[in-house]
Formats: structure tokens, sequence, C-alpha cells
């Protein structure tokens, strides 16, 4: 069904966006197809579009508990959008929209696969607390992207940030300000993490060969 909505999609096939929704309606948590509909979606109607459909998907009454999920990471593709037009606010709405369908996810299924994107969530937080000047905010954040999957600290996201760089761009200005406590609390933590917290992106990587 992907290859086939690939194909039409290509040649601009009025019968699309059928082929997909029947697609949808036989394999609801395709993962493939899925990613299509989003990028559909902001193609559409942006991220204003993503959010509006994937909450109709979810409140609907036959909506599988793999919804929650698909409609948690929607959130967070909206967020990261907001975040490239500067709407910081809104993108802080999309991200806490997110974890909470994550959360939903996890008690409907009983399964933690949604807390790598919940941590990424909580990051993307922390990022935008950063940027804000708020310190404070932002280590709370990054406690709780710690706290719901360390490793995830060392994911990309949508837009080449890594919630361990926002944790180090957050101990470079509590030296900046000289806050010795946050910088004692948040070197504490960072202690605590993984080797796996701390992998390079694939860019950084591939830049020091």
């Amino acid at each position: 069904v992907a290859h086939h909505f690939d194909f039409l999609h290509y040649f601009g096939a009025p019968e699309t966006d059928t082929v997909l929704a029947r697609g949808l309606a036989r394999f609801s948590a395709s993962p493939l197809l899925h990613e299509r509909l989003r990028t559909r979606l902001l193609e559409q109607g942006g991220a204003e579009g993503l959010q509006k459909d994937y909450d109709a998907r979810l409140q609907a009454a036959d909506a599988p508990p793999a919804m929650a999920w698909f409609a948690g990471y929607a959130e967070m593709v909206a967020a990261e959008q907001f975040r490239r037009s500067q709407q910081d606010d809104r993108a802080r709405t999309a991200y806490e929209r997110a974890l909470a369908r994550f959360a939903r996810y996890r008690t409907a299924s009983g399964s933690d696969d949604g807390q790598h994107y919940a941590a990424m969530s909580h990051g993307g937080i922390a990022r935008l607390a950063l940027q804000a000047g708020d310190r404070a905010g932002a280590f709370a954040a990054l406690q709780q992207a710690f706290a719901a999957n360390a490793a995830a600290a060392a994911a990309t996201d949508g837009l080449g940030i890594t919630t361990m760089q926002t944790a180090e761009m957050l101990r470079a200005r509590c030296l900046e300000a000289k806050d010795d406590a946050m910088l004692a609390q948040l070197d504490a933590a960072l202690q605590a993490l993984p080797p796996a917290a701390f992998e390079l992106p694939e860019y950084e990587r591939q830049s020091r060969w």
C-alpha cells in the first residue's frame, strides 16, 4: 500500500488520498502508512492540520491503543514545525500534548515503546526553556528526559539537535552565570547517565573522521 501511495503521490493522481485512507483503515498501526500520512497532512494543512487530523483519529470510538503512540509522535513533529517558525509557545504546548499521548499509550498498552519519544519531547521542552533564558526550567525538563529514557539523550530530533547538546549548552550557561549550585546538580545528573546517552550524532561522528 505504501509503495502504491508513493507512486500515485509522485504523479499527483487524484486517488492518492483515497488509497492512503483505505490502507490506514486496513492497517491502522502501520508505521510506513503513518509516516506518509504525516507528510501528506503537513503538505496540505501544516502543523495545525497534522494535529487536527490525529486528534480526530484518537477520539474515534474504534481507535486502537497504538493510535495514542502515533498521535504523540505527530505532536512531536508539529512541535518541531512550530520551532522552525519561532512559535515557541505553540511548540511547548505540542510537546506537552505529545507527552500526554505517550502516557495514554503506556497506560493502555502496558508498553514502554513510547518512552524514547517522551524523553525527546522533554528534551524539546528543555531546549525551549533554555532559549528563553530559563535555566531552572531547562534543568527540570532535562531531569524528566533522563528519567524517561536516558539513552534517548543521544537521539537527534527533527532539527538536528540532541538532548545531550541541550544539556551541554545549559552547562555553558551555568558557567557564564556562575551558577555553581545548578552546575553541580547538572554534573551529578550527567554522571549518572549510561554511556549510550553520550553517543555523538551521526553527523558529528562523520565530521571527526
